[in-house]
């Protein structure tokens, strides 16, 4: 699957990223991504021909994106067997741009629960590189993100390696992506 970046700038509040690393100069956490006044987005292409996405879990969720501690997120995959998708960074060049997936586990009460996201992010450079590689990378680690069943926002935390997700990673809904939104709409019933 092929997906391209795109660059838009935005002002966007200083956000700092967690809360058990040690902090450097003006505030800003070692190993964590530079805030910065603007960040790029991530955007969809049309899906290769023959591609089918799973629709057996809340298809709405496919598509979205989020503004989020590392840019903006955006999620490719949304079903009863897993969730995907991926992260600008927080520079304009796509330094610090990423991926994640993992398992959705549903919410337990359809109303007012929330689906639990937890899995991996990867990273193809980072602060701090994991002894061994997983999906082709020294950087990655945990993630759990806790989706709103109304999915307008997430609290999320992150780790490294395989270290427990103390971090904070939280993101705000900001549109659906009209190119996935499309495809996964031509494919439903």
């Amino acid at each position: 699957m092929r997906y391209k970046f795109v660059v838009l700038v935005a002002v966007a509040p200083l956000l700092l990223v967690g809360a058990c690393s040690r902090e450097g100069a003006a505030g800003q956490q070692e190993g964590a991504p530079e805030a910065a006044s603007s960040s790029p987005t991530v955007e969809g292409e049309a899906p290769p021909p023959g591609h089918r996405y799973r629709l057996d879990y809340r298809p709405e969720m496919i598509g979205r994106v989020y503004d989020t501690d590392f840019g903006q997120m955006i999620i490719d995959r949304y079903d009863t067997e897993g969730a995907a998708g991926r992260y600008s960074g927080q520079e304009t060049d796509g330094a610090g741009a990423g991926t994640f997936d993992g398992v959705v586990q549903p919410a337990d009460d359809p109303v007012a629960g929330h689906d639990r996201l937890e899995g991996f992010w990867y990273a193809p450079t980072g602060a701090q590189p994991c002894d061994e590689p997983r999906n082709g990378t020294r950087f990655w680690g945990r993630i759990q993100f806790n989706f709103a069943r109304d999915s307008n926002d997430f609290i999320g935390f992150y780790g490294h390696c395989e270290g427990a997700p103390l971090d904070r990673w939280n993101g705000a809904f900001v549109r659906r992506d009209p190119v996935i939104a499309a495809a996964v709409v031509a494919q439903m019933p």
